[in-house]
């Protein structure tokens, strides 16, 4: 019945603080993908991070630094990568999350892990504290970190791709070409 789509990590305090205060439970829903909601009238609170999509590149001499909001699809994360010329994300090409989520699951396909490049990422838990933690703070581990655990929730995060990791633009989308091609002969398609 109420689904809340933030403009600003501000207001994603405020409504999260709101809802802290008042004892109301909520969820958060990322991408909306993969999952089942059931029929009827839900009467739980629905916050969506997918207004929160602002990506912000940053070329340094090392490498590549990202900054991004946690509403960022995790496709146009990895396309964003692959356009500047670095190896390392193309696996997650096909993932249909989001970053936030992403982060949260520690999300990972065909080699390419999305917390493979996290420098940190800022939170805020169920009361509506904000904090940042390290990379190394959130104890990512298979499918899950800290942030699973806690319910916090990821409202930005910072990535930094080494230099090390550029391959030229041509090969880089040669290897995402490869993955999305062997993703379409192998994926079950037919099915919903």
């Amino acid at each position: 019945k109420t689904f809340i789509q933030p403009n600003s990590i501000n207001q994603c305090e405020e409504i999260i603080k709101y809802f802290s205060k008042k004892k109301i439970d909520f969820y958060v829903l990322g991408n909306q993908s993969n999952i089942i909601i059931r029929d009827g009238i839900i009467l739980t609170p629905i916050i969506n991070f997918s207004i929160l999509s602002e990506l912000l590149l940053e070329k340094i001499p090392d490498g590549l630094i990202i900054t991004c909001g946690s509403g960022v699809p995790m496709p146009r994360f990895s396309k964003k990568i692959t356009e500047n010329g670095f190896t390392g994300a193309e696996g997650i090409l096909g993932i249909p999350g989001t970053v936030g989520g992403g982060i949260c699951m520690n999300a990972s396909s065909y080699d390419s892990y999305l917390c493979s490049f996290l420098k940190k990422t800022k939170l805020i838990d169920q009361d509506g504290k904000t904090f940042t933690l390290n990379k190394d703070e959130l104890k990512l581990r298979w499918r899950g970190s800290l942030v699973k655990d806690k319910r916090y929730i990821v409202l930005e995060c910072q990535f930094f791709v080494p230099q090390k990791n550029y391959i030229g633009e041509h090969k880089a989308k040669e290897i995402s070409n490869n993955i999305i091609n062997h993703r379409r002969f192998y994926q079950e398609n037919d099915l919903p």
